[in-house]
């Protein structure tokens, strides 16, 4: 009995009851074809916590995207299309009221700023459009009622002569929640505001179809508010770098990359090329991508002393085949010391106990991307 007490304390008591631990895949809503399906591969009653729970993920089909929450046996429960016809969702997040669903989408092909963030309710209904200037890959739901994103920053490229194209990096961005104008509130900008100077990064600077016409220089892909110390955390994938700011944009650390202020304890290699949701007081979970390095990917947990500017590597797990997924990726924590992975590229979607084995995965033919685990989501549609 003492292996259920932490699970228990944390998802609630009715989960102890083995007949709740079982799934119930029966009756599949009817789903549009464009959403892609999934296969239940595995389900460890006695260790795993999805029975019951949901999941949150943006799902992308061709030139189709959807927002899907999925239960544990796989089956869509609610979804939302991309509202304009030439976007594509690129985050999809709950609300801090757990009771509607967040969504960023852009020009699929970026070719146009036509980014906005919507909160549509779990029976689908539009609840609020706001004009997110120039935003890609992430952004968070602010307690002032604001919302703050990724967006990009242009400069003339006087750095590279050998490079004929401008550069392209990242700021951080906010507005009003339903301001419906494209307003220019920078909180924090890696060109201004980091104290790096351009330097190249590696191969994937050169200009290509992430952003039509520009060398890509920081690629941000993960904004993390930390509501207890009240600031930010930024990825910079091509860096290999997290940006610690204030809220008011004041610089505090960074961890890795040029400037990195961190003295890493023991066999402890930082992430390279990495995709991260979760970042708190004193540590952080990543799906640590490893482009370069000639490794698999993994996830891999940090613990962080911030005041002593120390970061130790205390758990991780690798690609279940040894392989590279070089984009893409996501890992969230779980109650009693559960982790999901999304293995993006290999549609795969896993839940590891604290010994590294898989209790749950689906796995699904099309790519996936962030994830959210949903422990109480609404009655079905």
């Amino acid at each position: 009995m003492a292996q259920w007490v932490l699970p228990c304390l944390l998802i609630g008591l009715s989960a102890c009851n083995r007949q709740e631990r079982e799934l119930d895949c029966a009756d599949p809503l009817e789903v549009p074809s464009g959403i892609p399906a999934f296969t239940l591969n595995s389900f460890d009653s006695d260790q795993s916590v999805m029975a019951g729970r949901h999941v949150l993920m943006n799902q992308n089909n061709g030139r189709n995207s959807w927002a899907t929450v999925v239960d544990a046996c796989g089956n869509p429960v609610w979804w939302e299309a991309n509202e304009d016809p030439a976007n594509r969702i690129f985050r999809a997040k709950m609300a801090a009221n757990g009771k509607s669903v967040l969504i960023g989408e852009k020009d699929i092909d970026d070719l146009a700023d036509t980014a906005t963030i919507r909160r549509v309710s779990t029976r689908n209904k539009l609840l609020s459009r706001t004009r997110a200037l120039e935003a890609h890959h992430d952004f968070e739901e602010m307690d002032d009622g604001t919302f703050s994103w990724i967006s990009h920053q242009y400069a003339r490229n006087v750095w590279f002569p050998g490079m004929n194209a401008d550069l392209v990096s990242d700021v951080v961005r906010s507005t009003q929640e339903g301001n419906d104008e494209p307003v220019d509130e920078q909180i924090f900008s890696l060109f201004q505001d980091s104290g790096v100077e351009p330097f190249w990064v590696c191969d994937h600077m050169w200009p290509s179809d992430r952003v039509p016409g520009f060398g890509e220089w920081s690629h941000s892909n993960s904004l993390m508010w930390e509501p207890e110390g009240d600031a930010y955390y930024l990825l910079a994938r091509y860096w290999d770098a997290i940006v610690k700011f204030e809220r008011d944009g004041t610089l505090a650390w960074h961890m890795g990359g040029p400037l990195n202020e961190f003295e890493l304890i023991g066999d402890t290699v930082l992430p390279r090329h990495a995709h991260m949701s979760e970042y708190w007081r004193d540590g952080m979970l990543v799906f640590d991508n490893r482009n370069h390095s000639g490794l698999p990917s993994r996830v891999v947990e940090y613990a962080i002393d911030e005041q002593a500017r120390t970061v130790e590597e205390v758990w991780s797990v690798e690609q279940p085949d040894g392989k590279l997924v070089g984009f893409l990726g996501d890992a969230v924590r779980l109650p009693g010391g559960n982790v999901l992975v999304t293995w993006s590229t290999e549609g795969r979607l896993t839940e590891y106990n604290a010994d590294g084995e898989i209790v749950w995965e689906l796995q699904s033919d099309s790519n996936l991307t962030r994830t959210e685990w949903v422990p109480n989501w609404p009655e079905p549609r």
